[in-house]
C-alpha cells in the first residue's frame, strides 16, 4: 500500500462515518470521488487533529488525541472496516491497520486456480480484468478468443495453448508468455467488447524479435516505363520484368473490412476505399518511389494489421498473405505473411518507480491506474524525471458555473415576459410564486455555512440585491464575476462546494434550486402537468357547455319546426276553408 492507492480499488464505499472528539460526536462524509486516495482520506483525518502514517509494509496506522475515535455509521462507508480501523484502544489511542499489508502477499499467492476478477497487483489493488474478447495469430491466422473474467488462470492457459501460446504462473506471482509458431495476442481491430486482460497484465504484443525484420511489403517493383498513376487499374500492373502482376477480381479483407476488385478498380479507387473504411483501422497509398503498395496501421504501437485473403489474390501478390487454393481457385488455407511488415514499439515509462507500457501515447486510468487523469506522453525523456502536477480545472468549473447564471436569467426572464400583463401566463399566480423562490434561494443567505454565507461572496450578485437587502421586488439579472469566484475557489474548495452543492450542516443554493425545478417538472404534482390539467378540465367545462349549448338549440329549432309545420297547416285548412266558401 502506498498514499496513492485508489479507495475505489480497495472496494470502498462511499458514505458517513462518526468522529468523536471531547465528548461530541460528528458525522463526516467520506465521498470517493472527492477522497479518491488513502492520501486523501489521510488528509481529512488530520483536519480532526489525528496523526497517519503508511509504514515500510504498507500498514496504515492513525493516532488520535484525547478521547478522539473513529465509528461506523449503519449504511454509511466501510472505509474503516476495510482498512481495520474499528477497534481502537483508548489507551495509546492507536489502531494499526494490516489490511493492505496482508494484500501485498495475494499476488505471491495466486495460484492456477485463481480466477481472472481475482487477480491484484503488487500493492494488493484490483486488476479490473473484464470480460470480452482478444484476437490471437497464429502462424499468420487468426483466431478470436473469448475471456471471461470467471476464468480460472487454468483456464485462460488452456484456451491460449491451442494457438501455440504457453502462460506459465512463476513462484513470485508473475505471469510469463511465450508464443511459438509466430503466435502472438492482440486486441487491435477489436471494434467493441474487447477484454482489457492484454493492458492490464501488460503484454501488449511485447514478443521478443520476431518482428525485427524490415519488409519491403511489396515483391514486386513497377516497370520504369509502366507510370502508375492514380487512374492505373489494378490488372495493369507489371513487375521489374514487364510482366503483368495477374491480379484478379473478387475479394480481401483489412482489418475487419472486406474489399472488392473488379476488372475497372483503379489504385486510386482503392485506396479511397480502404482510407474511408473505418472498419480497416489502416490507411493505404502507393509508394511511387519504391513501387510499392503500403498500408499503414491507425493504431499505435506493437500490433499487426489484419490481412486476409479473399477470392482475389491481391494480398497474395502484394506479399501479405500466402493462400494456397483448390482446382476451382477457391480458397483453401490462407495465412498472414507476418515478415512483410514491420510493427511499431510501445511506450514505456514508469510512474514513482512502477514500470509500465502501453499500445498508445494516451494513457488512462485503466494502465496509469491515476483515477481520473488521462496523460499524454509528448516525447522521450530517458533518464529524465518529469513532474505531474494534478489540480482541480478552476476554469473549466467557472464556466460551468457561469453558464448556470446565464441559465438562471434566461429563465427568469422568459417567466416575467409570461406572466405579465398581456401575457399568456398572466394569471398564473403559482408560477409567479416558483419565480419569488428561485429569486430568494439565488439571493438568500445560507445559515449552514460558515465561510461564505451567500452567492456574492464568491462573485455572484444582482444589482437590485445585497446582503443586506435580498428583497426580490425588482431584481433583474445576475451577474457573474469570474476573478472573485476563483479567488474564492482558490482560498477554500470545500467552502465554495459547501455553498453551491452542500454538505454535513447545509443543503447548498444550486441543490435547493435543483430540487425546486425538479419538483415542478414532476409528471403528477408539478406546476406544468397540474397546469395542463387545469386547461384541460377548463377546456372540458367549456366543450360540455358548448354542447349542452347545441343541443338546447337543437331542442330549440324543433320546437320552432314543429310550430311552423303546426302554422303551415292551419294556413292550409285556412286556405282550403276559404276556397269552399267562396264556391258555395
Amino acid at each position: 500500500m502506498d498514499k496513492d492507492t485508489l479507495l475505489a480499488d480497495l472496494g470502498i464505499t462511499s458514505g458517513n462515518i462518526v468522529i468523536r472528539q471531547q465528548g461530541v460526536d460528528i458525522t463526516v462524509n467520506v465521498d470517493t470521488t472527492q477522497i479518491q486516495t488513502v492520501s486523501d482520506f489521510m488528509n481529512l483525518l488530520s483536519q480532526y487533529g489525528f496523526d497517519s502514517e503508511i509504514d515500510a509494509e504498507g500498514r496504515l496506522a492513525v493516532t488520535g488525541t484525547g478521547d478522539s475515535s473513529l465509528s461506523t455509521v449503519a449504511g454509511g462507508s466501510n472505509i474503516l472496516d476495510v482498512l481495520g480501523l474499528t477497534n481502537w484502544d483508548m489507551g495509546t489511542l492507536t489502531q494499526t491497520s494490516d489490511h493492505l499489508g496482508d494484500k501485498e502477499t495475494i499476488v505471491h499467492e495466486t495460484t492456477l486456480d485463481t480466477k481472472l476478477n481475482e487477480l491484484t497487483d503488487a500493492a494488493g489493488n484490483s486488476l479490473g480484468i473484464t470480460s470480452g474478447n482478444i484476437y490471437v495469430y497464429q502462424d499468420g491466422t487468426r483466431y478470436l478468443v473469448n475471456i471471461d473474467n470467471n476464468d480460472t488462470l487454468q483456464t485462460l492457459a488452456a484456451k491460449l495453448s491451442q494457438y501455440g501460446i504457453n502462460m506459465e504462473l512463476s513462484s513470485d506471482g508473475n505471469l510469463y508468455f511465450e508464443g511459438n509458431n509466430n503466435s502472438y495476442m492482440t486486441t487491435d481491430g477489436i471494434s467493441s467488447g474487447a477484454s482489457n486482460l492484454l493492458q492490464k497484465i501488460n503484454v501488449l504484443n511485447n514478443w521478443s524479435e520476431r518482428y525485427d525484420s524490415t519488409s519491403d511489403n511489396l515483391s514486386y517493383t513497377v516497370k520504369v516505363n509502366n507510370v502508375v498513376n492514380d487512374s492505373t487499374k489494378l490488372s495493369d500492373l507489371q513487375d521489374a520484368s514487364g510482366n503483368n502482376l495477374g491480379i484478379t477480381e473478387g475479394t480481401f479483407v483489412i482489418g475487419n473490412a472486406t474489399f472488392n476488385i473488379t476488372d475497372t478498380t483503379t489504385l486510386a479507387n482503392l485506396i479511397s476505399q480502404i482510407n474511408s473504411s473505418d472498419e480497416a483501422n489502416a490507411t493505404a497509398y502507393w509508394d511511387s518511389i519504391q513501387g510499392k503498395f503500403v498500408i499503414k496501421s491507425r493504431t499505435t504501437g506493437s500490433a499487426l494489421v489484419n490481412i486476409e485473403a479473399g477470392t482475389s489474390n491481391f494480398t497474395d501478390i502484394m506479399g501479405y498473405t500466402n493462400t494456397t487454393r483448390d482446382a476451382s481457385g477457391a480458397v483453401d488455407s490462407t495465412k498472414m505473411n507476418i515478415s512483410t511488415q514491420s510493427v511499431g514499439k510501445n511506450a514505456m515509462f514508469t510512474i514513482n518507480g512502477t514500470a509500465y507500457t502501453s499500445a498508445s501515447n494516451t494513457i488512462t486510468s485503466d494502465i496509469s491506474r491515476i483515477k481520473g487523469v488521462t496523460l499524454n506522453l509528448k516525447g522521450l525523456t530517458e533518464g529524465e524525471s518529469v513532474t505531474v502536477t494534478v489540480e482541480r480545472d478552476k476554469e473549466t468549473l467557472a464556466t460551468a458555473v457561469s453558464d448556470i447564471v446565464d441559465a438562471y436569467n434566461e429563465l427568469i426572464n422568459n417567466v416575467d415576459e409570461a406572466i405579465a400583463i398581456g401575457g399568456q401566463l398572466h394569471d398564473q399566480s403559482l408560477l409567479k410564486l416558483i419565480r419569488n423562490q428561485l429569486r430568494t434561494m439565488m439571493t438568500a443567505t445560507d445559515a449552514g455555512t460558515t465561510i461564505f454565507r451567500n452567492l456574492d461572496a464568491i462573485g455572484i450578485k444582482v444589482d437590485s440585491a445585497s446582503a443586506n437587502n435580498i428583497a426580490t421586488e425588482g431584481i433583474t439579472e445576475l451577474t457573474f464575476d469570474k476573478d472573485k469566484f476563483i479567488q474564492a475557489y482558490e482560498a477554500d474548495q470545500d467552502a465554495v462546494k459547501a455553498l453551491l452543492i452542500g454538505s454535513d450542516t447545509n443543503t447548498g443554493v444550486f441543490t435547493k434550486v435543483e430540487t425546486l425545478i425538479e419538483s415542478t417538472l414532476k409528471s403528477v404534482t408539478g406546476y406544468f402537468e397540474t397546469a395542463d390539467d387545469s386547461y384541460r378540465r377548463e377546456i372540458d367545462s367549456i366543450d360540455n357547455k358548448i354542447e349542452k349549448q347545441e343541443r338546447a338549440l337543437e331542442r330549440y329549432r324543433a320546437q320552432l319546426e314543429a310550430k311552423f309545420a303546426s302554422m303551415d297547416i292551419l294556413i292550409a285548412n285556412m286556405q282550403q276553408q276559404y276556397s269552399s266558401f267562396l264556391v258555395t
